[in-house]
């Protein structure tokens, strides 16, 4: 009758309380690609009764797929359970994406299909699911007996409770076998590394003496994956000893973060990736679990909820010795890697490799993630550093799948230009920065729109936020010193210069972190750095803004030092109002630059051809076919044919198109290089695309 069933990622994870008579369930916890996940397994978000969130964090996904339900004309996320930090959090994450609208009202749980209390307690949030009970069956030949046959009297002795037949009056309690009692679900959600559990205040919020409990961490909790599962575990196994002492019959679980491969994404990359070597099977996340883990569950695992008539099953797929404890190999940790990923190299090889601009596509797709497209995102990367070109939803994840030992370095990341406030090109910011933030760098930069202030203060991250204009220029300078690096930012716009200096020490725990080499998971860059100091001039420009930063005035100007490291340049894009294209050129030792541009979401924009001169590469929006121009002008993007005109005028090198609708299963590239999630091209010599054009339409084909 009832069931739960967990749904995780290497990020976070959601329990679902699900009534599997009607499909109707309750989903406990979230995590970024909420979204995508439901997709890929499945599962229903029409048949959500409520959604509770504890953490700003578990929000992110579902505020995609809120946005993405009103644009289906769908009804959206209209029940949620939370603290008032999460109503605060809706609020300033709507201001930043500029949707003020797009998510329903707090619900205090109550009654219903499946009634669900919230409670916040110190460092943890515990929600409950009463499961509904149900009568039990009707004994017809004990009410055949005492004269019970008239249809009157079954009726009444089933509303009333009672019957008066023969002037004695019989109670319905004597003709009915007892009550088919489920047990409460209790969700307890730890919220900070360091959660003291009250466990008699548990036990009073499980009213029934027959309780199933499930302990998982909510996302961005633990800074390492392996404390996060023996904490649950441990802490699982104290709740066990404890609960186990009380009158409460209780079953209790842990949530251990993994993933499972979904069969038609395996397969499409089983496939598509030996016909191109440039495309990188992504990595599936298997961590080590602890040895003991009888109560772990895992993604897909599934509880069938026993009456108290019945005896409890055995949990389903992915619980106990369905799990491989304390895997060590790191094809074990990872699982699929992509044809190529394993060849040797000569360390000439591996320099001539380490010297090249590379750029990976993380997000292809337009407002709607699917399957096999995420949201807007692109890194462009080199020995110098990586910038990212929109941060769509899940784009860490994007990243991870990418990189050794599903762990990206993003101390490596120097900048993020979000191009517009959509929600499909910035929701991923937050964690990215996060992720920035915990590895040292506490001053990346950040090109974006000045509403989303009060959001990046809300997660708590660092960064210099710079807000977009056309005339916006930032160069930035490094010159290198024993045991730091310092950066010098120039920041141009409207005829007015401002500098910030910055210096990152060589911290020893950072020496051998680096960035995400595409063709072999390998170390492609030693150095990444933690940030010491900064310094501002006090200027007028209000536009600049230092989020969780302290600075000092910057008193010496003096000449600049060291080299040219990178450029970013903007110009006004024609989508909604502040939005912006962008040419990033970065700059090699001897100071010969490589420049690729992209144009964010816009219609054609000869400003943007102009910006783009002779780039190297083009990374332009190509939402729609040529035979939905109206809907492309209607809706301020560009048609694969206008996309290449554009290209044309600039007379840049190379033109990938990407930001495709959903809508179109496979798109003809024509004079162009068409952008596919993980594939990872050299900018200036992509790899030759008939073969994998080829098939792609095979397989468009047939599937």
């Amino acid at each position: 009758m009832f069931a739960i069933e967990v749904s995780t990622v290497e990020h976070g994870s959601v329990v679902r309380v699900v009534c599997k008579q009607t499909g109707y369930y309750v989903a406990i916890g979230g995590f970024e690609g909420v979204q995508r996940y439901f997709e890929k397994h499945r599962i229903k978000v029409s048949k959500m009764v409520h959604t509770v969130i504890s953490t700003e964090w578990e929000l992110l996904g579902y505020i995609s797929m809120s946005l993405t339900l009103a644009m289906g004309n769908q009804p959206g996320i209209n029940a949620w359970i939370g603290g008032a930090r999460i109503d605060e959090a809706i609020k300033k994450t709507g201001l930043a994406i500029g949707h003020h609208e797009y998510f329903g009202t707090r619900s205090e749980g109550g009654g219903g299909v499946l009634p669900t209390t919230f409670r916040e307690e110190e460092g943890c949030t515990i929600c409950t699911v009463t499961l509904p009970s149900k009568r039990g069956s009707f004994l017809p030949n004990k009410a055949k007996e005492d004269g019970i046959t008239e249809k009157k009297d079954l009726i009444a002795l089933a509303k009333g409770g009672s019957v008066t037949v023969g002037g004695k009056v019989l109670n319905s309690a004597d003709y009915y076998l007892a009550p088919i009692v489920y047990p409460e679900v209790a969700v307890i959600t730890v919220v900070s590394a360091s959660a003291a559990i009250d466990v008699r205040g548990l036990v009073a919020a499980l009213r029934g003496k027959h309780a199933y409990v499930v302990v998982r961490a909510a996302t961005e909790v633990f800074g390492c994956r392996k404390k996060e599962h023996s904490a649950l575990e441990r802490l699982q196994e104290e709740l066990a000893h404890a609960l186990g002492r009380t009158s409460t019959e209780t079953r209790v679980f842990w949530v251990a973060n993994t993933e499972t491969e979904v069969d038609a994404i395996s397969s499409f990359y089983q496939r598509i990736c030996p016909i191109h070597a440039s495309l990188v099977y992504p990595l599936i996340y298997r961590p080590p679990i602890p040895r003991g883990g009888t109560g772990a569950l895992v993604d897909q695992s599934r509880i069938e909820c026993a009456s108290s008539q019945e005896e409890a099953p055995e949990p389903g797929e992915g619980l106990g010795a369905g799990l491989a404890f304390g895997l060590e190999k790191k094809e074990d940790l990872v699982g699929g890697v992509g044809p190529g990923n394993t060849e040797t190299e000569t360390e000439t090889e591996m320099g001539a490799r380490m010297g090249k601009r590379w750029v990976a596509f993380l997000g292809t797709g337009a407002a709607l993630p699917s399957i096999l497209r995420n949201v807007s995102s692109s890194l462009f990367f080199s020995g110098n550093g990586g910038y990212l070109l929109d941060c769509g939803e899940d784009t860490g994840t994007q990243l991870n799948k990418l990189s050794s030992g599903y762990r990206y370095h993003y101390g490596h990341i120097n900048a993020i230009v979000l191009t517009h406030r959509h929600a499909d090109h910035i929701l991923g910011v937050f964690s990215v920065l996060r992720k920035i933030n915990r590895v040292g760098n506490q001053c990346p930069i950040v090109l974006g729109n000045e509403c989303m202030l009060p959001a990046l203060a809300l997660f708590g991250v660092r960064c210099v936020l710079v807000e977009n204009t056309r005339s916006l220029k930032v160069a930035v300078r490094r010159a290198y010193k024993k045991d730091a690096v310092e950066e010098t930012i120039t920041i141009q716009r409207d005829g007015v210069e401002t500098r910030i200096r910055t210096e990152k020490a060589f911290g020893s725990v950072y020496v051998k972190d680096a960035c995400l080499d595409p063709a072999h998971y390998a170390i492609s860059n030693e150095r990444v750095y933690a940030s010491t100091r900064v310094e501002a001039e006090n200027t007028a420009d209000e536009e600049i803004h230092f989020v969780g930063l302290d600075h000092t005035p910057l008193t010496d100007r003096g000449p600049l030092e060291g080299r040219q490291a990178y450029d970013i340049e903007c110009c006004e894009a024609l989508h909604i109002p502040s939005s912006y294209s962008v040419k990033v050129t970065d700059y090699d030792q001897e100071g010969a630059g490589v420049s690729v541009s992209y144009s964010g979401d816009t219609q054609p924009n000869p400003e943007f051809s102009t910006l783009s001169e002779n780039a190297d590469l083009m990374l332009h929006e190509s939402t729609f076919e040529d035979c939905d121009e109206y809907h492309a002008v209607n809706t301020k993007h560009s048609t694969i044919s206008s996309a290449i005109k554009v290209f044309e005028a600039s007379r840049s090198k190379n033109l990938f198109l990407t930001h495709f609708s959903q809508r179109y299963k496979y798109i003809p590239p024509r004079t162009a290089f068409l952008a596919l999630d993980y594939l990872v091209e050299d900018v200036l010599a992509p790899r030759p695309q008939a073969a994998l054009i080829s098939e792609l339409k095979s397989w468009a084909d047939k599937s």
